[in-house]
């Protein structure tokens, strides 16, 4: 979840470098931005998941 927060704040930071005003609306962004895409990908895990277990049901 951490990596997330600091590679997309990273990021936002290379592309609007601005200065102290800007950073800290940039951690907030970039936190919002990180939890989105953790949350997507607990989603995506999941669903392949429960499609797995599926399969394994219909092969038995």
């Amino acid at each position: 979840m951490y990596e997330v927060v600091v590679l997309s704040y990273n990021m936002l930071y290379k592309i609007m470098p601005q200065g102290n005003l800007f950073i800290v609306s940039n951690i907030i962004i970039c936190t919002i931005i990180g939890a989105f895409i953790y949350v997507i990908m607990l989603i995506i895990l999941r669903v392949e998941e429960i499609k797995g277990l599926l399969k394994n049901k219909k092969l038995k």
